[in-house]
């Protein structure tokens, strides 16, 4: 979608392939040392687009799950990818999706940032103008919500020698998001420290209650001379230039002669996208259904952690994740630090903290025991309708050990056909035990719904019957 906005189909080299799905702040920044972090002075934007949730659950009960999605996601491109062009006109460079919302940067000298915001606020009231409102095929209208904040920030580079992450941290990045959660349906919120630095006397504003932060409602507009003037302060790239003229989008990337460039760029882009690219598949093409299971780890940072001690921890917590994650086919998608969510998982990690949980669908599909999980309180989550049970995963415990793994009473009434077989080895096995000392192994193989937990449940009373304490760690199918 970003690159779709960007480059118009036009490959001229892998390069430029891989340069056109990054943010042009990774121009350069890539090329160093992922240990040498990189203070940022600029605007940062975020857009959110209310009414998403609600919107893919429409899509799915009119189509299904797999035509319901495929609708959703050309819904999304259409929608953002004007949006984008719009950020792209005004100097934003793009720099993370988050599902439905964006994240975008202006790169200014700190003594441009009051020029530079009323530019971002300008770009801001026209996209709302233009999109504000926007009614889609299911009847589910759908409108943006937009926080900006100002400021110095960092950026770190980490990753290993096959994937490499970026990630934009400090003051400015938590205001942006503080500002945009103020924000309602349609609404323009600036941060405290950009309200502070912006040209106040050209802005229209509603005072916030109990918020340093405001909402602004209008602007004595910018003229075509201001913002160009604005546009050619912003900060660039060494290997970039913003080309002359009213219709120019992302600025021309001057590319490197480095020949590890491409390497590098390639490193910041998933491998699913990546083979899509190097099989020529068309941008618009690149949207799939697949099945995922997604984990969403947070980790809770000190107030006051130092810069370089949040890079420290960043690099060390990635390489702990994905040594973790590899074994078992995962992949770190992305790295934020803000605490948007897009998805039931994400807003289950906020509402059930320092909890392992997951949804009805998960439980069912894990084929686990029911008792290496426990049903959580229903707690009411933004933008979700209907979330169905949550589920707390607790593994083996040492009450699932000691006889969870089994019904607490067999049926007096019910007796157990068509087993004798099986409960005559068992037998043996006691008596062998009994008289000579022998232990002994029994498994029973059986499918899905085959009986086993009703055979074992029978075992553990004869057991107990004989003396035994019946212990269990799993009744699940093999």
């Amino acid at each position: 979608m970003m690159a779709s906005a960007w480059e118009k189909n036009y490959h001229h080299s892998d390069l430029e392939k891989a340069a056109a799905f990054l943010p042009s702040l990774l121009a350069d920044s890539s090329l160093r040392s992922k240990d040498d972090d990189q203070t940022v002075h600029g605007v940062l934007l975020f857009a959110d687009v209310s009414g998403f949730t609600a919107l893919t659950e429409k899509f799915v009960q009119k189509s299904g799950t797999d035509r319901g999605t495929d609708g959703l996601a050309q819904t999304l491109n259409e929608y953002l990818c004007d949006i984008l062009g719009e950020f792209l006109v005004f100097g934003g460079d793009i720099l993370k999706f988050a599902g439905d919302a964006v994240l975008v940067l202006w790169r200014t000298p700190p003594r441009e940032l009051a020029r530079t915001i009323s530019l971002v606020l300008h770009c801001s009231l026209q996209i709302q103008k233009k999109y504000r409102r926007h009614e889609t095929d299911v009847g589910q209208e759908v409108q943006l919500k937009i926080g900006i904040s100002a400021g110095t920030m960092s950026l770190s580079i980490f990753g290993d020698r096959r994937q490499q992450y970026f990630c934009i941290f400090g003051r400015g990045v938590g205001e942006v998001h503080e500002a945009e959660e103020l924000a309602d349906a349609g609404d323009i919120v600036l941060s405290a420290t950009a309200w502070e630095l912006c040209e106040q006397h050209r802005l229209k504003t509603k005072h916030l209650a109990g918020q340093r932060a405001v909402k602004v409602t209008g602007m004595e507009p910018m003229s075509w001379s201001e913002c160009q003037d604005a546009l050619h302060k912003l900060v660039q790239d060494p290997l970039s230039h913003r080309s002359e003229g009213e219709g120019a989008m992302r600025p021309a990337l001057l590319l490197p002669s480095d020949p590890n460039a491409e390497k590098v760029y390639r490193k910041y882009i998933p491998d699913s996208a990546l083979g899509k690219l190097d099989e020529r598949v068309p941008l618009e093409l690149f949207s799939e259904l697949r099945p995922v299971t997604i984990i969403f780890i947070q980790l809770q940072l000190p107030a006051d952690v130092s810069t370089g001690s949040t890079s420290t921890i960043l690099n060390t917590a990635s390489s702990v994740m994905v040594e973790i994650l590899s074994p078992h086919k995962g992949k770190i998608n992305q790295v934020l630090l803000c605490d948007k969510k897009v998805n039931l998982a994400a807003r289950m990690m906020v509402h059930y903290p320092g909890l392992v949980s997951c949804d009805a669908v998960t439980y069912d599909a894990s084929r686990l025991p029911h008792y290496y999980f426990r049903e959580l309180p229903e707690r009411e989550m933004k933008g979700i309708i209907q979330p169905g049970p949550v589920y707390q995963y607790v593994g083996i415990t040492e009450e699932s050990i000691f006889g969870l793994g089994f019904p607490k009473k067999r049926s007096e009434y019910i007796p157990l056909l068509g087993r004798k077989q099986e409960i005559d080895l068992f037998l043996g096995c006691l008596n062998a035990y009994r008289d000579l000392g022998q232990r002994n192994i029994l498994a029973f193989e059986g499918t899905t719904g085959s009986g086993k937990s009703h055979l074992l449940t029978e075992l553990a009373s004869l057991g107990s019957g004989a003396g035994h304490s019946p212990m269990s760690s799993s009744a699940g199918g093999t």
